[in-house]
């Protein structure tokens, strides 16, 4: 009786588990009676030799298998995953710094090489493999600086991760550091470096040193070229206004103040009298110049010439309408209300309709009634110690035409130096592409990129009061970038200036 009762249970049990299988005819009946009702349905499935409850969805095709469906699917992620992780060949890592060199470092990132190159002085000192961001955590490409570094650190964006020898270059995240580097980019941004290599570059660089992260094969090289700035001296400085220096100290040796009695003054007296003004005026900015160059101070400059942006142009409109006394307010970028008013009694006053909005036919109508040539189409910006210290306009020939992103970077030079050497790195703004040049096997010889480097610097006009200027300020390890790209968002306080190139 036992046995029969056992028997009769079995094929129960098996005529349940026929019916449940999902190859089976009724398991296809339910699957597509399901499907056209657009419900859903549980059935039992084995997977590993566990038995499991599974809800299958609508979402399946009818009449195929369930198992077939998860290993159809599981494939197409792992095929998804292969392609993303598709690793370069490594690096190896070599470092083999100079003792003797002297000069600026700078930093090159490869995004499709995945490696970082180490420059001093224009000579490679050190290479080694690296992890940038993976795919939806993209690493930017441009031109950054070293703005902070921490030996013991912890990203507040991703957990409290650790970030051992950190180096930042933007306050939005993105730095170098030691981390896992598995041959292919894996990280969320950052450029993780291997742990003795992090460990050596942590300090062997200083704060502003430059970080260049490109999708272009490119190195320093150098170049010359009548444009870029050289040091000036204090006797150049003093031998340039000589004959009015000599002129106001024989003055004040023969104890002449440059005053004269009114009741001496006549027509022709005037010429005398101005000529003494204009001396005494000499006099006193070469004074200011000789203390200004004096206390100079000996961080690098950064330096960037790129197209006029609307604030610069909001400037120049609030310069050419207070000089034609038309009262904007202050000349600080900002189209306020008395900018607006100012504009639309401006407007009014030449029969233009008054929207007080700042348009080319405005500009062109303000320069013409000023008696101004054209505006301006380039602007120089200049920072020392992560704040903007001077700006001026600049002309850019043929704005209609791009200029590329470009970095120039001035050597150590001593303080008796009356020319420095310079040295230029060119990169794409355009996205991934097949390099335009081949390195060299010293990595030091870039025909095409310097090229392209010398021609944009042929388009840049400075006024001579810039050159000057710049000049004065000059001193070893500044740096020259010429971008179509602007200030990027990512420059601020207690930053260089961040190009951003994608």
């Amino acid at each position: 009786m036992n046995r029969l009762l056992f028997s009769i249970a079995m094929v129960c049990i098996a005529l349940l588990l026929f019916v449940a299988h999902p190859n089976s005819a009724a398991a296809k009946q339910g699957n597509a009676t399901a499907n056209k009702a657009g419900t859903s349905y549980t059935k039992v499935a084995t997977h590993y030799g566990r038995r499991k409850r599974r809800r299958v969805r609508r979402n399946y095709a009818p009449y195929s298998p369930y198992y077939g469906q998860v290993r159809y699917k599981r494939k197409k992620r792992r095929a998804r995953r292969k392609v993303r992780r598709t690793r370069v060949k490594p690096v190896a890592t070599v470092w083999k710094s100079d003792e003797s060199l002297s000069g600026p470092v700078q930093i090159v990132i490869s995004l499709p090489r995945q490696s970082i190159t180490v420059y001093k002085a224009g000579k490679q000192v050190a290479r080694s493999r690296i992890s940038t961001g993976r795919p939806g955590y993209g690493t930017p490409t441009g031109v950054f600086s070293i703005i902070q570094k921490r030996r013991y650190h912890y990203s507040n964006l991703y957990g409290g991760a650790p970030m051992p020898f950190m180096q930042r270059i933007t306050w939005s995240g993105i730095a170098l550091h030691a981390g896992v580097v598995p041959g292919y980019p894996a990280s969320h941004g950052c450029i993780r470096l291997p742990g003795g290599f992090a460990s050596k570059l942590f300090r062997y660089t200083k704060m502003g040193a430059h970080v260049i992260i490109t999708r272009d094969a490119t190195a320093p090289a150098d170049i010359n070229h009548p444009q870029l700035f050289q040091p000036n001296t204090l006797a150049e400085i003093v031998a340039a206004a000589e004959p009015t220096n000599a002129v106001e100290l024989h003055a004040r040796q023969d104890g002449e103040d440059g005053e004269l009695a009114r009741s001496q003054i006549d027509a022709s007296t005037w010429p005398t009298i101005a000529a003494a003004a204009l001396q005494m005026a000499d006099f006193e900015a070469l004074q200011e110049r000789v203390q200004a160059f004096q206390k100079r101070s000996k961080l690098p400059l950064r330096i960037l010439i790129t197209r006029r942006s609307g604030r610069e142009r909001v400037k120049d409109v609030q310069r050419v309408l207070a000089d034609l006394g038309y009262g904007p307010g202050p000349a600080d970028g900002q189209a306020g209300r008395a900018t607006i008013s100012a504009i639309k009694r401006f407007q009014e006053s030449i029969g233009l309709p008054k929207s007080g909005a700042i348009t080319d036919t405005l500009v062109a109508e303000l320069y013409q009634a000023a008696g101004r040539g054209a505006p301006s189409t380039g602007h120089i910006y200049v920072r020392q110690d992560f704040r903007e210290i001077y700006e001026a306009p600049v002309v850019i020939k043929d704005p209609s035409r791009r200029l590329g992103t470009h970095l120039y970077t001035a050597m150590n030079f001593g303080k008796a130096a009356t020319s420095v050497r310079w040295q230029a790195m060119s990169m794409s703004d355009r996205g991934p592409r097949k390099a335009s040049f081949e390195l060299s096997s010293d990595q030091t010889h870039v025909p095409a990129g310097l090229l392209t480097a010398s021609r944009a610097l042929d388009r840049i006009e400075l006024p001579n009061h810039v050159k000057q200027r710049i000049a004065d300020m000059l001193t070893s390890g500044s740096s020259l970038v010429i971008t179509d790209n602007g200030i990027s968002r990512e420059t601020g306080r207690g930053t260089d200036f961040v190009v951003l190139t994608r």
